[in-house]
């Protein structure tokens, strides 16, 4: 830079000595490129930043690059650049005689005869460097003055009173877009103005605010009083006619209190405890009682070995005295004589939390069961009345036991099942493939089924389009068997379609969805897809490509066969008698040779609706012998609106990272289900 020296500051080319030049093509530039090249390079020799040298086998060629509104890189880096020139030519002046930001410069004096001795000092810093000031903008003496928008004054820095009169003299927002520019420039500088979005106003009186302050710092609370001690019993059950708790305090004093409760919802035994026990904590709490301590069980028989007195609120004398001759005291610690081991030491409650604890997840164990965990609890030597309890309670308030847990598949609900009085009244759909592709580009199958006389129809498809089951339900179903009643499906695209939809509305035809989580809804036709598939297995062996040749054969062989609900085949009982199968002509059966059997049928298709009826029956009893089977291993399980339950993770929302370590259940979530009682105001 001109007028300063290169030991102060100077720009270099930061290039590594030790890295030979590599020799460039010489590149030709466009007129216009080559005029701007020329420019620049003009406007640095003049100011002495380069000079002109002739090593042409080094030199690298210029690069021009357009930069339209922007600022060059040496105006945006001068001023941080001047700013360390600044900084280290008044290092010794700085906050003791001069404040420097970039150009402007103030010099300071506390005292004010020290002042001319300060800009002498100053002065040979600013020759040193052979550093220029512009003699219109210096002013010297003076007590006061403008630095960065501000006034520097004996009484501190205050407002320029210039840079308030433009915002004074700001037009007041007339339209939209000035409003926006308005709150745009106060958004930027509230970055600047702490609190610039607090208002203010007058406070109120104060005199009860000081009493409040008062009252609440300078009241002693009143000692409580630890010489009262209160016993909580409480219980709970539960049977045929309800659930209930009772609770029971009493004082030494004799005073008796007693509380019964009737649950509104169905609990077991242990739910009903603990709601026995909520309850009873909820009375503490009115009663203003501060702590509560659970009694150790250990105190009763250490209090036995050591007086031989049994101890007061003992019911069954003789059940104690059995129960202490298992007990023992060596060294102040009552063990118990265990069969596992020879003595295992008694735990109190906090202590048989701390061994569940450590046992169930700790470093060396794998969140066990039950009875695992109890098991390895007694064999560690240790024990408590309540172990296997405890244990069950752990198991099942573990977060990552139940996280974790394998998939229940035992139902929670009873088997309910539907009773059709007569055939074609009801049918199920579904689609089974997509098969190998068979001759015609078929590789699809749609199935339907008569809920009644479990009668089977069945076409092969190319495509599995609204369009195509609707020709389907048409020729299958409504020209042979007539308008049906209800319509069971899933919830595919193809049945799902609007088109499909207005087509069975328009024949006042009812359509019910099976659940995606529960397709045992339309179980009827997945059973019949299940006998479809495996009767073309056996038949089609290494021939996949035959599938839809077989189907007629299929169809024939199910509807020709009794099925067990009905004990009857689908071919009787939609047309009243039974099928000529090709066994009956090759092996000459009876009807064979009586030749004209047409007054025999018209006597088959008269009782055809005894038939039915007894057919009605068949199936209702084979529905309730299934029902009792099922119901014996159903275990129910009761929830009420508000508690936490634990949702199946499906396939699709397990992240792809966690493979098999995925968890089987998502986090709790709230069970939003109404009661009971809703559904019956609802009803009402």
């Amino acid at each position: 830079m001109p007028g300063i020296d290169p030991q102060i500051i100077s720009h270099k080319l930061a290039i590594n000595s030790a890295v030979q030049p590599v020799q460039q093509k010489k590149r030709k530039l466009g007129e216009e490129k080559k005029r701007a090249s020329l420019e620049e390079t003009q406007k640095l020799i003049n100011a002495e930043f380069i000079k002109e040298i002739r090593f042409t086998t080094w030199l690298a060629n210029v690069v021009m690059v357009r930069k339209q509104n922007v600022m060059p890189f040496g105006l945006k880096n001068a001023g941080a650049t001047y700013q360390r020139l600044m900084d280290k030519v008044f290092a010794k002046q700085i906050g003791r005689n001069i404040e420097v930001y970039v150009d402007d410069m103030v010099a300071k004096t506390k005292i004010g005869n020290s002042h001319v001795s300060d800009l002498t000092e100053i002065f040979g810093q600013i020759r040193q460097y052979n550093m220029r000031l512009n003699p219109e903008k210096c002013a010297f003496a003076v007590q006061g003055g403008k630095f960065l928008g501000f006034l520097l004054t004996r009484r501190g820095m205050e407002a320029n009173p210039d840079k308030c009169q433009a915002v004074l003299d700001m037009a007041n927002p007339k339209i939209v877009k000035e409003v926006q520019r308005l709150t745009g420039r106060l958004a930027a500088l509230s970055r600047f103005v702490p609190c610039l979005a607090s208002t203010y106003e007058p406070r109120g009186p104060i005199k009860s605010q000081f009493l409040a302050d008062f009252i609440a710092e300078l009241t002693v609370p009143s000692e409580e009083d630890h010489t009262k001690q209160w016993t909580l019993y409480v219980d709970g059950s539960s049977n045929n006619g309800g659930c209930g708790a009772g609770i029971r305090l009493e004082s030494k004093d004799g005073f008796i209190l007693e509380h019964s409760l009737h649950l509104a919802f169905k609990a077991s035994n242990n739910q009903s405890e603990y709601e026995a026990l909520v309850a009873g904590l909820r009375l503490c709490l009115d009663l203003q009682i501060s702590a509560i301590k659970e009694r150790d069980w250990r105190n009763n028989f250490i209090q036995y070995l050591q007086t031989g007195n049994i101890p007061e609120g003992v019911d069954n004398v003789k059940k104690f005295r059995r129960q202490a001759s298992s007990v023992t005291i060596l060294n102040g610690t009552l063990y118990r004589r265990g069969y596992n081991r020879p003595l295992l030491k008694c735990l109190n409650k906090p202590e048989a939390d701390i061994a569940l604890a450590e046992a169930h997840e700790g470093i060396c164990r794998t969140h066990t069961g039950a009875r695992s965990l109890a098991s390895k609890i007694l064999r560690a030597s240790f024990f408590w009345p309540t172990l296997n309890q405890d244990s069950k309670h752990k198991i099942r308030t573990c977060h990552n036991c139940q996280k974790y847990a394998p998939l229940i598949h035992i139902s929670a609900e009873q088997l309910h099942h539907s009773d059709i009085s007569w055939p074609f009244n009801q049918w199920g759909l579904d689609i089974l493939g997509p098969f190998s592709t068979a001759p015609g580009q078929v590789k699809f199958l749609v199935v339907g089924i008569d809920y009644f006389s479990k009668w089977v129809e069945a076409q092969p498809l190319a495509r599995m389009t609204s369009q195509q089951m609707i020709s389907f339900v048409w020729k299958n179903i409504i020209c042979r068997f007539g308008i049906p009643h209800h319509i069971i499906t899933d919830n595919g695209c193809q049945f799902t379609d609007q088109k499909f939809q207005f087509f069975l509305q328009n024949l006042k035809i009812k359509q019910h969805f099976a659940s995606v989580e529960h397709p045992q809804t339309n179980g009827l036709a997945e059973a019949a897809n299940k006998i479809i598939l495996h009767a073309l297995k056996k038949k089609l062996d290494d021939a996949k490509g035959l599938w839809a040749e077989l189907i007629p054969e299929v169809l024939w062989g199910y509807n020709t066969t009794p099925q067990s609900s009905t004990r009857e085949t689908p071919f009787r009982l939609v047309y009243g008698f039974e099928a000529m199968i090709p066994l009956e002509i090759s092996q000459s059966s009876i009807r064979t040779y009586l030749g004209n059997q047409e007054e025999a049928r018209r006597s088959e298709l008269d009782i055809i609706e005894e038939v039915r009826d007894i057919t009605t029956l068949k199936q209702r009893a084979a529905q309730q012998a299934i029902a009792r089977q099922y119901n014996k291993s159903v275990k129910s399980r009761s929830f009420v609106r508000g508690d936490l339950v634990l949702r199946r993770m499906e396939s699709s929302w397990k992240p792809p990272s966690h493979g098999k370590l995925a968890a089987n259940w998502t986090v709790h979530t709230e069970y939003q289900k109404y009661s009971a009682m809703e559904h019956t105001n609802s009803n009402q």
